[in-house]
């Protein structure tokens, strides 16, 4: 029987090295993760802001009409998650 995970003063339930050790992997994985996911917006932000200043330069005279506006966004968008779902 292991007993690795009592310690002995006061009979406290310590985790085992194991348990420490899966512990660790897993906070890794979401760091990870939640690292990857963070560039991946910042990527789609920057996306958005080139499309803005395209959209700024096709109209000198002034900004599009909202409904235009919003298609050209929706446009750039798909875009952008077709190409995130390619590179995946």
């Amino acid at each position: 029987m292991n007993l690795d995970h009592i310690n002995n003063k006061g009979g406290e339930i310590m985790p085992s090295s194991e348990e420490i050790e899966t512990a660790e992997k897993l906070i890794t994985e979401v760091m990870e993760k939640e690292e990857k996911e963070r560039r991946e917006l910042e990527e789609r932000l920057l996306n958005l802001e080139k499309a803005l200043n395209e959209l700024k330069k096709e109209y000198k005279d002034g900004y599009p009409t909202r409904e235009k506006m919003k298609k050209f966004f929706i446009k750039e968008l798909q875009e952008s998650m077709l190409n995130r779902k390619f590179n995946r």
